[in-house]
């Protein structure tokens, strides 16, 4: 999963790409027009983020600074609970250091009376 919020973290994602013709198109400048060409813009992004794993792709968008996480089977989750192992380290370590201090496996959410900050 990525999600971009505003234009800059466009920008860094579009680097992260390589800066392909698609992407650099005035169509997709704004969150404005991209959400006009979204079904386009999703066809694009996919048939590029399918040249990488998803722990790959995870790892150069939170380098860049886009927000992405990878999308998990309940397989995939079960081999980073154990960490493909006899689970010689814990978990939550495991998860920290792939994605990041804020990971969780679950359901887990908060609600808070906090607004939203931009980017």
């Amino acid at each position: 999963m990525i999600a971009c919020h505003c234009d800059e973290e466009w920008e860094r994602l579009v680097e992260v790409m390589g800066a392909p013709s698609w992407a650099v198109s005035s169509k997709f400048a704004t969150v404005v027009g991209r959400l006009q060409h979204q079904k386009e813009l999703d066809e694009q992004i996919e048939a590029w983020s399918q040249t990488l794993s998803k722990y790959e792709l995870t790892e150069r968008c939170q380098a860049a600074g886009v927000r992405a996480l990878p999308v998990q089977s309940a397989e995939d989750r079960v081999e980073d609970w154990t960490g493909g192992s006899n689970g010689s380290t814990s978990s939550s370590d495991r998860a920290a250091d792939r994605y990041g201090a804020a990971a969780t496996f679950g359901g887990d959410f908060s609600v808070s009376d906090r607004a939203h900050e931009p980017c």
